[in-house]
């Protein structure tokens, strides 16, 4: 029997919060603007990757809703910065605790949009808690009060430019919480990969702990109309997640580690690139190939996925396409694949 056959546990995990958070707000959503949901207009279907199945209606942001974000950050952010460090605090640790309380409902989100493995999704939000404490305890501990240290005003955390990739968010709460800690007001710009549903709960959550309306802004589909926002204001080019072995290293826990790293590769990066040394190399090969045969792909809700659906079937396509004319060697284990949803067999080219 195939490795991938055997019983996976207690099976699917639930998807009820995020389903009822969805059915609050009817489904329809558009840019967080001055701490609410505006319904926007030419909304377009948020679609799961794993069953192809609509979510939510999205509208993305309009030049009048950037306009309005940026005034309403602009007025938010002075008063943010006049407070004391403690206050600050105080605000960012409710924050904490209401985030804390949709933690279900978070991760289901992050799962049914983006396809990332829920066990990734958990990993996820519990770094960006941590990001958010430490960003409160930064400020207890007096970093507002530090000689030289001044906001920059109003910011778009985590958006990098690229000359061939253009605009690249990477969302994160280590991202935002600093920014926010600082004294500055955010913008965030998400895109499918980061789970824009997600984000509009975060931002729901920030003005349900007390966070001025107009501080935190999301606006989908702007990011290129951020730039100037993008801190720090440099080109950079979403790279690759790089694995290093060399003869002496534990080949067995080097393969396990990289193939763990599929389904939930370090945010910013854009695929993986492997540098063995040239004596192991055949190992190695052979190595991550079995364990590649081995990862459980299907469902993201399911505890037991190692790795989820591709953004959708575009992609899917245009990568296998790809793999059709490369040059190099191909190694691609097939291991078993759900009957529908974006998703593909990893593969390895030496």
């Amino acid at each position: 029997m195939a490795p991938n056959a055997l019983d996976r546990g207690p099976g699917r995990a639930p998807d009820a919060e995020a389903r009822a958070w969805i059915d609050q707000h009817d489904g329809a959503f558009g840019p967080w603007i001055s701490g609410s949901l505006r319904p926007g207009a030419d909304a377009t279907a948020i679609c799961s990757p794993a069953s192809g199945a609509e979510l939510a209606r999205l509208a993305n942001a309009s030049p009048a809703d950037l306009a309005d974000a940026r005034t309403a950050a602009a007025t938010a952010q002075p008063l943010w910065a006049a407070l004391p460090g403690t206050e600050r605090a105080r605000k960012l640790y409710d924050w904490v605790e209401e985030i804390a309380a949709r933690e279900a409902c978070l991760t289901q989100l992050l799962a049914l949009e983006t396809g990332r493995p829920v066990r990734a999704c958990r990993r996820w939000l519990s770094a960006g808690l941590d990001a958010l404490r430490q960003a409160a305890d930064s400020l207890l501990a007096g970093a507002a009060d530090r000689p030289g240290h001044a906001p920059l005003g109003v910011v778009a955390p985590g958006l990098s430019f690229g000359p061939s990739l253009g605009p690249s968010p990477d969302l994160s709460l280590g991202r935002i919480a600093p920014a926010l800690a600082a004294g500055n007001a955010v913008i965030l710009a998400p895109g499918p990969a980061d789970g824009r549903l997600a984000m509009l709960c975060l931002a729901e959550a920030a003005g349900t702990a007390g966070l001025p309306a107009g501080l935190l802004a999301v606006l989908s589909g702007a990011a290129g109309a951020l730039s100037d926002l993008a801190q720090p204001p440099v080109a950079a080019l979403r790279g690759p997640c790089l694995h290093m072995v060399l003869e002496d290293a534990d080949l067995d826990a080097a393969a396990d580690g990289i193939a763990g790293m599929l389904g939930d590769p370090p945010p910013g990066t854009a695929g993986h690139w492997l540098l063995v040394q040239e004596s192991v190399a055949e190992r190695v090969h052979a190595r991550l190939a079995g364990r590649m045969a081995r990862l459980i792909i299907g469902d993201p809700l399911d505890p037991a996925t190692d790795l989820g659906p591709l953004s959708g079937p575009a992609l899917r396509d245009r990568l296998t396409a790809a793999l059709a004319e490369t040059r190099g060697v191909t190694i691609q284990p097939l291991p078993r694949l759900p009957d529908r949803g974006a998703f593909m067999a990893p593969a390895l080219i030496t």
